[in-house]
C-alpha cells in the first residue's frame, strides 16, 4: 500500500502586493484549495499580522527580505 505524501504545499511570494495579493485571496475564496498548505512571504511584521486576520486554510507567514 502506498502512503500519500502530506499536503502539497504552495509558497507565495509578494503575497501583499496587486498581482499577488489577489491570487492569494481567490485561492482562499475557492474550498478545494483546503487540500493545500500554502505559505506567504512578506516584508514586514504588519503584512504578516495583515495576512493573519485573512483566516483560509493552512496560510503560515514568513517575514524576510
Amino acid at each position: 500500500m502506498t502512503a500519500f505524501p502530506a499536503k502539497p504545499r504552495i509558497f507565495i511570494t509578494g503575497a501583499t502586493g496587486y498581482i499577488a495579493g489577489s491570487f492569494l485571496h481567490l485561492m482562499l475564496s475557492r474550498a478545494y484549495l483546503s487540500r493545500f498548505e500554502i505559505t506567504a512571504l512578506v516584508r514586514r511584521p504588519e503584512d504578516a499580522i495583515r495576512l493573519k486576520a485573512l483566516g483560509g486554510y493552512s496560510c503560515c507567514r514568513i517575514a524576510g527580505q
